[in-house]
């Protein structure tokens, strides 16, 4: 992973409905919403996804969440996957900026 002044990493959180796996993403949002200067930017399409993974201002903290396992229809694991990519390939533009992208899947994507 490259690290362009901030902290950039990506999670893969993989599970069944057993397993809570569908409250993970309102989990993330809930905690980390309560910690000062934490951004959890709202994602809703592929291009509001991309432009919160470059974006971010100096010393900011943000977390953000793609939720397939919450979507309506059926997710592609190609969609998975290129999620995953984008988070590793497009870094924040600004220097500083802390970013951790959660991208939170069920067991139909096991071939990610």
């Amino acid at each position: 992973m490259r690290d362009h002044g901030g902290s950039n990493q990506t999670r893969v959180v993989l599970g069944t409905t057993a397993t809570g796996v569908t409250d993970v993403g309102d989990t993330l949002r809930t905690v980390a919403g309560r910690i000062a200067d934490w951004k959890l930017p709202p994602v809703g399409k592929p291009s509001v996804y991309k432009q919160e993974l470059t974006g971010g201002r100096p010393r900011e903290r943000r977390v953000v969440i793609s939720d397939f396992v919450n979507y309506r229809d059926p997710v592609r694991t190609e969609t998975c996957r290129e999620a995953v990519e984008l988070a590793e390939t497009l870094l924040p533009a600004t220097p500083g900026v802390t970013r951790a992208v959660v991208v939170v899947t069920d067991t139909t994507q096991l071939a990610l």
